[in-house]
């Protein structure tokens, strides 16, 4: 009896558990240092109250890193098309840019299951959109700048007023 419930339980957590970015990946470190988070968390339900949004959570590839936030509008036909909203650093040479943008994603999961997807979507969109969460091209890109660390916490507020615009431009 014990086995069945643990491999029931295993069974339910397996679709919902997702990868975490790597805490010490370096990009990651310089968006932390940002503040970039935090500033999502307040900003998003001040400013996308008309919208379903979930997040912020980490993404990292191999020489970028963001922390985004996803959202859609209401309604059961809705789930089929996705907005990424976030701060992406991408470090392609030496020099590390730092990019706000915008990214729309669509579903491309082979079938829609409502009650499986309303829980899994508020941890990761992954799942059901197959987007690891890379960097937006330049036509959607909000802002870019490079990285400076003697300059951090000056960026710090110039980010948060680019994201405070960037969520008034897709609310």
């Amino acid at each position: 009896m014990r086995d069945s419930k643990r491999h029931i339980r295993q069974q339910i957590q397996r679709p919902g558990s997702v990868e975490h970015a790597p805490p010490n990946h370096p990009l990651l470190t310089v968006l932390n240092g940002l503040n970039i988070t935090d500033t999502l968390t307040s900003g998003a339900p001040h400013y996308l109250h008309n919208l379903l949004h979930y997040g912020p959570r980490a993404y990292t590839g191999k020489t970028w890193a963001g922390i985004l936030i996803w959202m859609r509008e209401s309604g059961y036909y809705s789930y089929q098309d996705l907005t990424l909203f976030g701060v992406w650093a991408q470090q392609p040479a030496e020099e590390i840019q730092l990019v706000i943008g915008v990214r729309h994603v669509h579903y491309s999961a082979p079938v829609f299951n409502a009650e499986s997807y309303q829980k899994i979507i508020r941890q990761n969109f992954t799942t059901y959109y197959g987007d690891d969460g890379h960097p937006p091209q330049v036509g959607e890109l909000f802002f870019q700048t490079t990285y400076d660390p003697l300059r951090r916490l000056g960026l710090r507020q110039e980010i948060a007023t680019e994201l405070t615009k960037g969520f008034r431009r897709i609310q």
